[in-house]
């Protein structure tokens, strides 16, 4: 099975198997595709690569500047690659095995003064409906710190209420 035949396999479980978005496996194959051709360069097959190769790839990013995200998705979508040739048998050996994530900043999270809530909170227009609507969602996301994916997931039911 040469490299395209492998690669697609590849994606077609990704697509198939893990049930990844479209943008995902666009990702996985931009990150495939230079790592393959990194390893022509050398002359390595995708098959024969080794864990010292992997990590000379890995420090040939931080040496492109690379940013922590974009290295630890690198070595992310390596390990997948591999652990997917391994269960394929297509090899016995994943080089990505010990193959450390660079250690990622912690951002602080983006906030609002309270002078700026309320300057949101009073443009919304409560007279209309979606108006009110949204007044309660944000009052219910400013006074209890839910995450707008559980906000956005919460039914009537939840509240008690009948649903529709």
């Amino acid at each position: 099975m040469n490299n395209k035949d492998i690669f697609e396999k590849f994606y077609a479980y990704l697509i198939v198997e893990k049930n990844y978005s479209e943008n995902t496996v666009i990702s996985y194959k931009k990150d495939l595709k230079a790592f393959n051709e990194y390893l022509s360069d050398f002359n390595i097959s995708i098959l024969k690569v080794e864990k010292n190769d992997i990590k000379i790839y890995v420090s040939n990013l931080y040496e492109l500047t690379y940013s922590k995200y974009t290295i630890s998705h690198n070595i992310s979508v390596l390990k997948s690659f591999y652990n997917f040739l391994i269960l394929n048998q297509l090899t016995d050996f994943n080089p990505t095995t010990n193959i450390t994530y660079p250690k990622l900043d912690k951002k602080l999270p983006n906030f609002l003064y309270q002078s700026e809530i309320k300057i949101v909170f009073d443009s919304i227009d409560q007279e209309k409906e979606l108006g009110h609507r949204n007044y309660v969602m944000l009052l219910l996301l400013y006074s209890t710190g839910l995450r707008v994916g559980e906000l956005i997931s919460l039914n009537v039911s939840d509240f008690g209420g009948k649903t529709i």
